[in-house]
Formats: C-alpha cells, sequence, structure tokens
C-alpha cells in the first residue's frame, strides 16, 4: 500500500472510534467546529486526524488532534515539530484553548520511521488506545520499539487488526 487516503482513514475511524469527527485537512478545521458546535453545546472529547497539507494540495502528512481531559492534544509519530508552527492548527488551538490548559504536543518518543507511509495509522490507532482501550498515552508508546522502525509499522498494523477484530465482534 501506498500512503493512505483521508476517506479510507476516515471509514475506519468512523467505523471504531468514539468521539470521532473526521478526517481533516489543515484549513478546514473550522469546519470541523461548527458541525460539533451544532451537535452539542459542551464536548467532554473529540478525536480527529488533521493533514497537515492543506485541501488545495493532493499529499501531506497525518497528526491526530483531540480533546479530553479539558485538553487538547497533538500526536505526531514523526514528531515533526513542524506540527507547532502549522498556522491553522495554531489557530484552532488559540481560538479553542483552556488557558488552564494549554495545548499538549506529543512528538517524543519518535516511533514512526521516517521512511514510513503509514502516518495515519499511528494516529488511528493512538486515539482508539485513549477512546476505546482506555490506553494511557505513555502505555501507548511502550507498544513500539522505542525508536524510529519500520518495524513499528507491523506493530501498529497488529494493534489495528486487533482492535478491529474486538470491535466488529
Amino acid at each position: 500500500m501506498v500512503g493512505l487516503t483521508n476517506t479510507y482513514l476516515d471509514q475506519l475511524g468512523q467505523a471504531t472510534c468514539p468521539f470521532w469527527t473526521g478526517v481533516w485537512s489543515c484549513d478546514r478545521l473550522k469546519a470541523m467546529c461548527k458541525g460539533q458546535n451544532k451537535k452539542k453545546k459542551s464536548t467532554k472529547a473529540l478525536a480527529c486526524i488533521v493533514n497537515l497539507a492543506p485541501s488545495s494540495q493532493p499529499l501531506g502528512h497525518f497528526v491526530a488532534l483531540f480533546y479530553n481531559q479539558n485538553r487538547w492534544k497533538v500526536f505526531d509519530p514523526v514528531g515533526f515539530l513542524a506540527i507547532q508552527n502549522n498556522q491553522f492548527i495554531d489557530t484552532f488551538l488559540n481560538k479553542h484553548r483552556n488557558d488552564n490548559n494549554p495545548a499538549c504536543y506529543l512528538t517524543h518518543p519518535v516511533i514512526q520511521h521516517d521512511q514510513s507511509q503509514f502516518c495515519g495509522f499511528y494516529c488511528l490507532a493512538l486515539l482508539l488506545a485513549v477512546f476505546r482501550e482506555n490506553i494511557t498515552i505513555q502505555d501507548f508508546y511502550q507498544l513500539f520499539l522505542p525508536f524510529p522502525s519500520l518495524d513499528n509499522d507491523d506493530i501498529v498494523k497488529r494493534y489495528l487488526i486487533h482492535v478491529l477484530k474486538t470491535t466488529m465482534k
């Protein structure tokens, strides 16, 4: 498989992830919040995957953006610090942040190899671990080798298959 598509990740997320809001291009985050505000006045949790490329670009890198425990968190399996400089994510987090709990950027440890194209799988796996399996972020990291490795791709695929099988029972 060469990379992942927004549509495929969204279908998996819809079928498996509580609090799922979709896969969004970074320049469409405002639309995600408008849709959620129509559904609920108070939101305790949200889970989505964001493509760091704007919708006008065909390729990009996926990160997980989620809200739980009164805090926004951004997870990047490759540890790109660029997520902290993405104008769309910055604007979104500045608008929706809680002054007592600033956003948390989860960029270390790096678990995805730079030649891997499965950033979307890592993001979905983290969201499922947190929202479906009630696994802590620290315990999620323990599932993988403690360094970027292509072997971690096999681990994340096995984890997703396990969760999908238990979800579809």
